[in-house]
């Protein structure tokens, strides 16, 4: 089969892949471009695929790997014309392809290539065989290298096409002096003859050179049958071994002539002359059939067997003369008793010696015992005089520290004052307001005027928001339209000098969307408040969308949405202009217009002025619900105020962490997503002040891009791939290590997340690093040195995954617990934010 004509389908980088030993793309290195490798095919799972030239080129460029930086090149790792495989990773568009078309069309890692397993891929050369000599002469010169380089060096086998017959298989031993290789047979399959046809090997051209492989249980050749590979030294050293092991059928003079026959006809036999074993050796024996006759002694006809023999001779005499040798070393060894009696009777005069000056050295040591005991004693003293000293500085500290401990419970106290007496002045000031109402209603009754004009709801006017809509349910469909979007959402971004990483904006898009409640957290200046702007601007128009600055002292729904006047029986809404939203939501699900309108976003600016879990409640519950046919979102506000709406709305909030500040409460934690701004050199007297583009993107493509379970038929099961699902049980222990227990609704949220991710970023482990650092991250909130151990085990963890993102977080986390006097052992997520 001829490279082309392999599969009636072709492979592209554009379809989902993730390539691994038994999923790779077969390539050649190239020989002009060092960088680039030309592909051959795809093989997954034991089925070939044709290469779709068309969408991924003719070659792939290798690019290096920032996370790998110390693998070599692949001009290092590899020669040219080498067969290796994209066996790791992925491959993606070369975006340098569009600014030169001569750059290849698709890239990859050049850590993604790896060397093929001994005979996972079969070559086979063109040449000549010359069995006498065991050697090979290749027809393809510019192979030779191949087979130097890479074939001598391991156990890889090859077959040889000689005259349209295949053979094989064969191993390289070496090259000679005229620079031919050695060769010899395998015992990798049986040796011999195998079939040779189009459906029995894959041909290709690449580096103008064309080139046969055999792939073993996929395209292969059939054996045909047995033959045997021997050079004329090996036969000779056959019949030596048969004359060894026959030495009394052989006459010595006739024995003689016949090797100098058999050397004779040696060298005068045909080149490339291809006999069989016993064929070959009749031939250089037939002359001298009838000289074999006598006997012989085997010592006469091997020379080998008469050299042992002196050899032997030579090591009698040796016998002879180590045996003088030893007289001479006992004569010796009787002289050294002699000498060891003298030295045993000199050692017990020294003993006495030395025992004398051992007693002197003790008594030395004794007394410099007796002066480092009276200098101990002294340093005791001081210690105890600074022990003493520093004992009453603790001291003093300690009362300071009371009394600041007195203080802040002072100031509590009068805080807690504050606020009663705020909550009194409200009441007193609601009390007012109910006989105000009333006075003005008996006024209304007796003047004859009508109430009901005070109602808000009746002066609301509704919108058709209705747009096209299209299914992304398929993988394919869904990454291309998603690519699409996204790459007009950037180009918005970009033209507004915002230039994000672009897993950042895949992270937003997919949290903002799975999530009712997102949250940016950062340092004031880092651009939430205009991101999100931009955003809500670019997916959904302007009256679908609503900007709440959030108030200092907010207590209650009322002062998000209003208030039920049961004087009046009416709804006040509040000036944030938020009721006449959800009724307009709640006017599209009365009129089943919801699924083809965009969704609708609030703007929480400052979230955390205020207490979020007081003036936000009414949303709490709603933030694990979905939406189905026939059964929607449900918000009662007061008396018959109710609305129903679709799960359609999002709410996306700014925090800060300083003294003017309220800490989010666990509850808001657990179903929030904490996005992180870093600080960036970015003006923002640079954003564009022209109108924003909006996308246009419906509800309903809004569900099937980002896995929304609104609606859904059938429950969609969710879950990490078996590697993802040990790393994430390895960082959830940790967590339960540090008494930070990870609720099931942060479980199922993360898992959903990856679910859609691993589709959208291209880097594997973006999508659970992503959400270690949003959902995991905030939770920390311990004391102590041990905790500080547990942090530093999880961040060693981290970094080993490669988790860059949440790594930086963790840092932050234990370089601020760890400096200053304030925050000395408190390893808390938020002080990260604090900017006092």
């Amino acid at each position: 089969m001829e490279k082309g004509e392999l599969s009636s389908n072709t492979f592209s980088y554009k379809e989902p892949h993730r390539f691994n030993d038994k999923n790779y793309i077969l390539v050649v290195r190239d020989k002009e471009i060092s960088v680039n490798v030309i592909p051959i095919l795809h093989l997954q799972e034991g089925r070939i695929q044709d290469i779709d030239d068309y969408e991924m080129g003719d070659k792939i460029c290798t690019t290096p790997n920032r996370y790998m930086q110390d693998v070599p090149s692949i001009s290092s790792r590899f020669s040219v014309n080498q067969l290796i495989k994209i066996s790791f990773g992925s491959i993606i568009e070369n975006q340098g392809h569009f600014e030169n078309e001569f750059k290849p069309r698709s890239k990859t890692f050049h850590t993604n290539l790896n060397e093929l397993k001994d005979n996972e891929i079969i070559e086979i050369f063109e040449g000549e065989i010359l069995e006498e000599n065991a050697i090979f002469i290749i027809k393809e010169k510019e192979l030779e290298i191949l087979i130097k380089d890479i074939y001598i060096q391991s156990n890889n086998v090859f077959f040889i096409l000689e005259n349209e017959i295949l053979k094989g298989p064969f191993r390289a031993n070496k090259i000679d002096k005229s620079g031919n290789f050695i060769i010899e047979k395998s015992q990798w399959r049986k040796f011999g003859i195998y079939s040779f046809n189009t459906d029995s090997y894959i041909e290709f051209n690449a580096n103008e050179i064309k080139r046969r492989i055999i792939i073993p249980g996929v395209v292969d050749s059939k054996f045909i049958k047995e033959i045997d590979f021997i050079s004329d030294i090996e036969i000779i050293n056959r019949f030596k071994s048969q004359i060894e092991s026959n030495p009394a059928d052989f006459n010595p003079d006739t024995l003689k002539n016949l090797l100098e026959i058999l050397q004779k006809s040696l060298s005068l036999m045909s080149v490339g002359e291809n006999d069989r074993n016993q064929e070959r050796l009749f031939s250089i024996l037939k002359s001298t059939e009838n000289e074999i006759l006598a006997k012989i002694n085997i010592s006469q006809i091997v020379p080998e067997i008469a050299q042992i023999r002196v050899e032997i001779d030579d090591l009698e005499k040796k016998r002879f003369s180590l045996k003088n040798e030893q007289t001479q070393v006992e004569k010796r060894i009787e002289e050294l008793n002699g000498n060891k009696e003298r030295l045993d009777e000199d050692i017990k005069n020294l003993s006495v010696i030395r025992e004398e000056e051992l007693k002197n050295k003790k008594s030395d040591l004794e007394t410099e015992i007796n002066d480092l005991e009276l200098r101990k004693s002294k340093l005791d003293e001081e210690i105890q005089k600074d022990k003493d000293a520093k004992s009453s500085e603790i001291k003093e500290l300690e009362g300071t520290n009371r009394y600041l401990e007195n203080l802040q419970l002072s100031l509590k106290d009068g805080i807690k004052t504050l606020q009663e007496e705020f909550t009194s002045e409200q009441k007193t000031a609601h009390q007012k307001l109910k006989e105000l109402l009333t006075q003005n209603q008996h006024y209304n009754i007796l003047s004859g005027r009508e109430y009901s004009g005070l109602d808000d709801s009746k002066k609301l006017n509704f919108t058709d928001f209705q747009i096209s809509i299209m299914n992304y349910s398929e993988n394919e469909n869904k990454l291309n339209n998603y690519g699409e979007f996204k790459s007009k959402l950037t180009a918005i971004l970009e033209k507004n000098n915002r230039k994000f990483e672009t897993h950042f904006i895949d992270n937003v898009l997919i949290s903002i969307h799975q999530n009712t409640l997102t949250l940016f957290a950062g340092l004031p200046g880092t651009g939430k408040t205009s991101l999100v702007r931009l955003l809500t601007s670019i997916l959904a128009p302007k009256e679908r969308v609503r900007e709440i600055s959030v108030g200092k002292g907010w207590t209650s729904q009322k002062d998000l949405i209003g208030f039920f006047n049961p004087l009046s029986k009416s709804f006040h809404a509040s000036p944030t202009n938020l009721y006449s939203l959800l009724k307009q939501l709640d006017y599209e699900r009365e009129n089943n217009q919801f699924l083809r309108s965009p969704l609708s976003y609030v703007l929480l600016d400052e979230a955390n002025l205020s207490p979020m879990e007081h003036y936000w409640s009414v949303f709490y519950n709603l933030t694990d619900s979905s939406s189905k046919l026939g059964s929607f979102l449900k918000i009662n506000l007061g008396d018959t105020e109710k609305i129903e709406y679709a799960n359609n709305l999002r709410f996306i909030g700014t925090i800060n962490y300083d003294q003017t500040t309220e800490e989010l409460s666990p509850r808001v934690i657990d179903r929030a997503n904490i996005i992180r701004m870093q600080p960036k050199a970015f003006e923002i007297n640079n954003i564009s002040c022209n109108e924003i583009d909006n996308l246009k993107i419906s509800y309903s493509e809004c569900i099937d891009l980002f896995d929304l379970i609104d609606f859904s038929k059938d429950d969609k099961i969710i879950g990490f791939d078996p590697e993802t699902e040990i790393r994430f049980n390895t960082i959830k222990k940790k967590f339960e290590e540090l008494k930070i227990f990870i609720s099931p609704r942060v479980q199922i949220s993360i898992k959903r997340y990856c679910s859609v991710a691993k589709i959208f970023m291209y880097e594997e482990n973006k999508p659970l690093d992503y959400c270690i650092a949003q959902r995991l991250l905030p939770l920390i909130r311990v004391q102590g040195k041990k905790a500080k151990i547990k942090l530093n085990e999880l961040l060693d963890i981290l970094k080993s995954s490669k988790y860059d993102i949440s790594s930086k977080i963790l840092e932050d986390i234990i370089q601020t617990g760890s400096e200053g006097e304030i925050f000395q052992d408190n390893f808390n997520y938020f002080l990260t934010l604090s900017h006092v």
